[in-house]
């Protein structure tokens, strides 16, 4: 059985970007954009780290702006390769 607890959960966003976002069609970007910052919302209040990515954020851009408001800098790590 899977035993979480708070020493050793993390919520991770991958790659969550302007250009990315754009692109998804099977759900409605508010929608998801709003699920996503819920789901920060209520790590953020449980004290839990959260960990963002994005992959080539020059030709990608950058994380959504809902996302990143609610996330500190030093929860930020940009990647060159998949």
């Amino acid at each position: 059985m899977l035993n979480l607890n708070k020493e050793s959960a993390v919520l991770i966003i991958i790659d969550v970007q302007k250009n990315l976002f754009k692109v998804i069609k099977q759900i409605d970007n508010n929608i998801l954009s709003g699920n996503i910052t819920k789901l920060i919302k209520c790590i953020n209040i449980l004290n839990l780290p959260v960990i963002l990515t994005e992959q080539f954020p020059r030709l990608l851009g950058h994380t959504i702006d809902p996302v990143i408001e609610l996330l500190s800098s030093n929860q930020h790590s940009q990647k060159g390769g998949i």
